[in-house]
């Protein structure tokens, strides 16, 4: 069995939050757990491992007064759901996130994550 190499606390992510291709501006599909490092997504189309993008997360006003922020995440594993053969998990590390926009994410954290 593979190493963990995950630094940061995951959390599940009880709350539909859809994850959105920026560049095609389709639906990646919705986040699954969090940590500050990075998040992994339930979707329904395979992603290669090592794809880049920029994806954006609508958010609720609860949230924030912005409607969106804008991740650019790296896939660094991606599966076949055990439970759902149709649907696929992909691993995401965060490359990068304007600081304004981390601070929301860390919100986002917060309020939805459980631990």
């Amino acid at each position: 069995m593979e190493k963990e190499r995950r630094t940061a606390n995951r959390r599940k992510f009880d709350y539909y939050m859809p994850v959105v291709d920026i560049q095609t501006q389709e639906s990646v599909g919705y986040l699954a757990d969090i940590s500050a490092k990075g998040f992994k997504i339930e979707g329904t189309k395979p992603i290669k491992i090592g794809t880049e993008l920029s994806l954006r997360l609508d958010l609720t006003s609860d949230i924030s007064s912005k409607s969106y922020i804008i991740i650019q995440a790296k896939v660094v594993w991606s599966q076949t759901d055990p439970i759902m053969p149709n649907e696929y998990l992909h691993g995401f590390q965060i490359v990068s996130i304007l600081p304004e926009d981390q601070i929301i994410f860390q919100q986002i954290i917060n309020r939805y994550g459980k631990a």
